[in-house]
């Protein structure tokens, strides 16, 4: 399975934040999308719209855990993953397995061009293609 057809099989949005957003706005957003992940973004006006990062729930999780209810006001360039792995739509799916291992990535943006077309995460992966992820995956043993 390609990267087009998992996009295809998902809801198709890219869900963004400002990074000047409070950690609580951006959880609001999530919970309205229903998505577990927003691309940190940022208006530069020699680039236009740029990709800064990726907030998760799991860096929600580590935030609260890691300032209590403070975290709901810190803005979320403090608080998002900035070291993203991003992929090219047509980018097989064995090499960007290999690069999501060895950058122990949960999420990777896909790219067409220069613009940012979707976030997809180990398990989208694994749900939408798991004859293709299967031998890529396994721990060497």
């Amino acid at each position: 399975m390609s990267l087009t057809a998992i996009l295809h099989a998902r809801p198709a949005r890219v869900v963004t934040v400002p990074m000047t957003h409070s950690l609580q706005a951006a959880m609001a957003l999530m919970r309205k999308e229903r998505v577990d992940a927003v691309l940190v973004n940022d208006r530069c006006a020699t680039e236009g719209e740029v990709v800064l990062g990726l907030l998760t729930r799991r860096a929600v999780f580590d935030a609260i855990t890691d300032h209590g209810p403070a975290a709901l006001s810190m803005k979320v360039a403090d608080l998002m993953d900035g070291g993203l792995v991003f992929c090219d739509i047509d980018e097989g799916l064995p090499a960007l397995i290999a690069r999501m291992r060895e950058r122990a990535a949960h999420h990777v943006v896909v790219m067409d061009r220069e613009q940012a077309i979707g976030v997809i995460d180990v398990s989208d992966i694994l749900f939408f293609s798991p004859a293709d992820a299967a031998s890529p995956v396994q721990r060497a043993g």
